[in-house]
């Protein structure tokens, strides 16, 4: 898809724009593309865009050392690095755009998932309400928040985050499952399966949200409507590993072992490719 996006050398591209490339070469580019902080600029953006993981990261490397003082081409690359799994290189890059950025809300909230899936709930929880105090209305990032308070059985504070998320956008698919979620394992199936089927309901093109809806169908057993739901996913990005990983399980769950080993294996050589493509940087 990126080689579709014309790029006129004189004009500067803004931000969005590098995230957009970045994340259609791995996945899961609209969820970062819609909530990313979108009115910052790069500079020198003169050539075609990147083709492949590897020279993404090598441009914004050359951007980094051409501008050593601009934030957003730190965070840019971070999400590049969280994307592929990175999360140690992630957090160190949205730590130098917070030097550079103190108030820049979307790095706390990503470097707090980087210290989520690096087992550092501590630093994860500061950072999440970090986020939350610089936008206390932003849905994403007290689901965040409500994640991490989950994660670590305070379950109230976790449901009253969700709440207040729902208030803020009664459309935001990706609460209602890990609401459900939480529900779910305090017992209120009811309750769970309300807010399963709510999520089912809402139409959505973002990657993640996409994702999301398929963990709800799982949960609602609807596995017809949640191969689907993954296959579609696929169809926008080939490379997007949760869509392959959650497609497994789904013909798990119907019985096609021989289809899930197919998706296993293609996330297995995918994430494979990402790794290198990070090594190759760092040397």
């Amino acid at each position: 898809m990126a080689n579709h996006l014309k790029v006129d050398p004189p004009r500067r591209r803004p931000l969005w724009f590098w995230v957009a490339l970045c994340f259609l070469l791995l996945g899961g580019a609209w969820f970062f593309l819609s909530r990313g902080p979108g009115k910052a600029w790069l500079d020198r953006v003169r050539n075609a865009p990147p083709k492949t993981a590897a020279e993404a990261l090598a441009r914004l490397g050359d951007e980094i050392r051409r501008n050593p003082q601009t934030p957003d081409s730190y965070f840019v690359r971070g999400l590049l690095y969280f994307r592929m799994g990175n999360y140690s290189a992630a957090s160190n890059d949205f730590t130098e755009a917070l030097r550079l950025k103190p108030d820049l809300a979307e790095a706390y909230d990503q470097r707090a998932f980087c210290y989520r899936y690096l087992n550092d709930s501590n630093r994860s929880l500061a950072d999440f309400s970090e986020a939350v105090r610089l936008e206390p209305e932003n849905p994403k990032f007290l689901t965040g928040r409500g994640m991490e308070y989950a994660s670590l059985g305070m379950n109230r504070e976790s449901l009253k985050d969700f709440d207040q998320a729902i208030t803020q956008n009664p459309d935001y698919l990706d609460v209602y499952v890990y609401r459900g979620e939480v529900l779910l394992k305090l017992g209120k199936k009811r309750e769970a399966q309300k807010d399963f089927e709510k999520a089912a309901s809402i139409p959505t093109d973002n990657l993640d949200s996409l994702d999301s809806q398929g963990r709800a169908l799982l949960n609602l057993e609807r596995y017809e409507d949640a191969l689907k739901v993954y296959t579609h996913a696929l169809e926008l990005s080939p490379s997007y590993l949760p869509a392959l990983r959650g497609r497994s399980l789904v013909y798990v769950k119907m019985g096609n072992l021989d289809a899930a080993q197919v998706d296993l294996m293609k996330a297995s050589q995918l994430h494979k490719e990402q790794d290198q493509a990070v090594s190759a940087q760092a040397r």
